[in-house]
């Protein structure tokens, strides 16, 4: 639409904001957006998210798999399982690799009962109760002994809800045993919530499965499985999921509205230092994680904890589908934080990752398609991108390797890639130029808040002839508390640097998204859960806010003269081309308000109206908690429609993000 051709004019007084308790604002200085000079176009995918299974994310968290060492296979003794008997039972529990269920899941969970004392015999999980061991399995007594601790505390309980039913299953066979079985939801005193009964085990491995439904809450319950009767039975696999999941594919609902609600363009999976692993065995091998979960080996997680693999190559591609992302895939480049395929032995790694891309994109004519289709999903996911390894080459530990170790990896596998699949955009750890081209080279920066800031303008001079950057993982990790607002602060500002070299930066993604307290190894993260209960750190709002607010093409920004060294006030504007709406990111690091005229050049006229949505709080150092999960949220207000001429005041220690209509007005 034509608007008159003027002067910048300046806008409206947005809404004056209760400032009793801070400091008042100095005279108004001027901000001026060039509406009328478009700059880069903004990538669609600049926002996205970054899963990995750390800090029992995965098996624990977003997979909502109740029982912890569900296959028995965590560990060379029971862990995460109790005995339950009494003192005149006669009753041995042995872990059996003597007629195994598959060869991907070899122990089972050998009971010998030969006397029942007149009670019950069996035994029962407590859910994700435990402590991380370490990047390989611990097996000392002083690890044992934390572990057990943590079995005896209320902290992560089998949570279970009343009314809500809960799919359980299992392997079982018998020898001299004539059932029944029960299994039994349970309070820790042993009152019964629900409980069901497997008649008849049988000689051969059997699946069984049974419906529970609980009569009452329990945020601390346990799962037994027991006999009245004396005789031998093995156990196998056993399952409890709540009936009732996110998109009904296994997600905990409350944890994947959380990821939803960052309004992700791709998700990157598996990892992160998990898809490396510490050694090569301990590799993520996606051809492992498809198909029946029952045949799934699993795999020494290197955040000090097992992975189940449940949550596998399908369930990652079926994720970015309900979330509506463009899945990322990191591909294991052989290259372990310590130990490589040697180059001679390599081929097959090779393949994988093209038969990945095959299972993903492939007809179901194709032999990997086919087994897609099998698995439940006949349409192809769309895989686009490719990442060949996960920080290899850095000449660090976590990636492991030197450039030199990393890049004749990285050929062989691009070149197979360009040759089969030209279609597919792959991205390089590390600037492989001259030497191999990228289509992207993924930076990962962990740093202090005043890195963050300074970093605002870190792709301002970026050589505009090399490959686009995606910034696959980031956070402001040194002085960052529990999640502090000063880090999604520092974050803000760099992101507002991302935005405005549009032309460079196509993707990023925020790291860790997951944490449970009592599991973790990495802080901060963007969110946190327990069982029962999650909420959004400073940082995961500010992602929430920025991502629901994209533009697609930068505005320039001319923003007040400063003397400081690093400045206090950071922004970008862009439009949105499809609505006609400009969107202004403001981000104030001072510890007083700053107020602002406001100025469009390139327009003239009235506005119909808009919002604002603000992230402040009285302190840098303020967090979010599960008892004040909202101490720091976005608050969005609507801004009245007209052409006035008070300043805006952006409060201390904020994040603002400034959206109105303009299409009416815009030349």
């Amino acid at each position: 639409m034509k608007a008159r051709v003027n002067s910048p004019v300046t806008l409206w007084p947005w809404l004056l904001l209760s400032l009793a308790l801070a400091p008042l604002p100095g005279p108004a200085a001027t901000l001026v957006v060039h509406a009328d000079r478009p700059g880069a176009a903004i990538s669609p995918n600049l926002y996205g998210a970054f899963f990995e299974d750390i800090n029992r994310a995965g098996d624990g968290g977003l997979y909502a798999e109740l029982v912890q060492n569900r296959s028995f296979e965590d560990a060379t003794n029971l862990i995460a399982w109790t005995p339950l008997t009494n003192a005149a039972a006669r009753v041995t529990f042995t872990l059996d690799q003597s007629a195994p269920l598959n060869p991907a899941n070899p122990t089972s969970l050998k009971l010998s009962i030969a006397a029942t004392g007149g009670g019950r015999a069996g035994v029962y999980n407590q859910g994700f109760k435990g402590v991380t061991a370490g990047k390989a399995p611990d097996t000392s007594e002083a690890w044992r002994r934390r572990f057990d601790a943590a079995q005896r505390s209320p902290a992560n309980g089998l949570a279970v809800q009343a009314g809500r039913a809960y799919l359980f299953s299992v392997y079982a066979r018998s020898r001299d045993f004539t059932g029944p079985l029960a299994v039994s939801l349970e309070t820790q005193s042993g009152e019964v919530l629900a409980q069901e009964r497997i008649p008849n085990l049988g000689g051969d491995w059997r699946r069984f499965a049974l419906t529970l439904t609980p009569a009452r809450t329990d945020p601390d319950a346990r799962l037994v499985i027991a006999a009245d009767q004396p005789g031998t039975l093995w156990l196998d696999m056993v399952s409890l999921f709540p009936k009732d999941t996110w998109k009904n594919h296994g997600w905990r609902p409350d944890l994947a509205e959380m990821m939803a609600g960052l309004h992700p363009a791709l998700l990157r999976f598996p990892g992160g230092s998990y898809s490396e692993g510490h050694i090569l065995a301990d590799a993520w091998r996606w051809k492992e994680t498809i198909g029946d979960v029952a045949a799934r080996p699993g795999t020494w997680n290197i955040w000090g904890y097992r992975s189940t693999g449940g949550l596998g190559f399908h369930e990652y591609l079926q994720l970015a589908e309900d979330l509506g992302a463009e899945p990322l895939y990191v591909a294991h480049a052989g290259m372990a934080e310590v130990g490589f395929v040697p180059l001679v032995e390599f081929g097959p790694w090779v393949q994988d990752v093209l038969d990945a891309i095959e299972y993903a994109n492939g007809p179901v004519t194709s032999h990997w398609g086919a087994l897609r289709a099998q698995n439940g999903h006949p349409a192809p996911f769309h895989l686009k991108y490719v990442e060949i390894g996960n920080e290899n080459g850095m000449g660090y530990s976590w990636g492991g390797g030197t450039r030199g170790d990393y890049l004749p990896r990285y050929q062989a596998i691009l070149a197979r890639i360009q040759a089969a699949h030209p279609e597919i955009v792959t991205i390089a750890n590390l600037h492989t130029e001259p030497d191999a081209p990228a289509d992207m080279v993924d930076e990962h920066y962990y740093d202090s808040s005043d890195w963050f800031f300074n970093a605002a303008t870190k792709y301002d001079h970026y050589d505009r002839t090399g490959p686009k950057i995606y910034v696959g993982e980031y956070a402001v990790t040194h002085d960052a508390g529990h999640g502090n607002l000063r880090a999604a602060l520092a974050e803000a500002a760099f992101l507002t640097g991302l935005e405005r070299n549009g032309d460079v930066v196509a993707m990023s993604s925020y790291a860790p998204l997951f944490t449970n307290p009592q599991w973790q190894r990495w802080s901060p993260d963007a969110i946190v859960f327990d069982p029962t209960r999650v909420y959004g750190t400073p940082s995961y709002h500010l992602q929430t806010m920025f991502a629901a607010n994209r533009a697609d093409l930068v505005l320039p920004v001319d923003l007040p003269v400063t003397t400081n060294a690093v400045p206090t006030l950071f922004a970008i504007a862009g439009l949105k081309k499809d609505s006609g709406d400009l969107i202004l990111k403001v981000v104030n690091r001072s510890d007083r308000p700053e107020s602002l005229d406001l100025q469009l050049s390139g327009l003239s006229g009235t506005i119909s109206g808009g919002t604002c949505t603000e992230l402040s709080a009285a302190s840098l150092d303020a967090e979010n908690s599960f008892e004040q999960p909202q101490n720091i949220f976005p608050k969005t207000t609507r801004l009245v429609a007209g052409d006035l001429s008070a300043p805006h005041i952006f409060p201390a220690y904020s994040a603002t993000v400034l959206r109105w209509s303009t299409h009416s007005i815009l030349r």
